[in-house]
């Protein structure tokens, strides 16, 4: 039996913009209260956003970001296809 893609939290930025809550480290994470989350790959995570949705990068830090997600999947995707950059001099 295959479980239903479970569908991120929205929100609004204080802009009235309309976002899903992300976090990069788990202090922030926790300073929002009890969340129940998951951890996955942004890639991941972009196949899952509403439509019309940016996302909220650490909304309890000092310093936020509301990040547009137009184009970021395919960007994503393009730079792992490439490989990691080349360190030859």
């Amino acid at each position: 039996m295959q479980l239903a893609q479970r569908h991120p939290v929205s929100a609004s930025a204080p802009d009235g913009t309309a976002v899903v809550p992300v976090y990069t480290s788990p202090r922030y994470l926790h300073a929002t209260g009890p969340l129940g989350f998951e951890q996955l790959p942004l890639v991941d995570l972009l196949d899952r956003i509403p439509p019309g949705h940016s996302l909220c990068l650490n909304g309890s830090a000092p310093v936020s970001m509301v990040l547009p997600t137009d184009g970021l999947a395919e960007a994503l995707r393009e730079e792992q296809a490439d490989g990691p950059p080349s360190t030859d001099g």
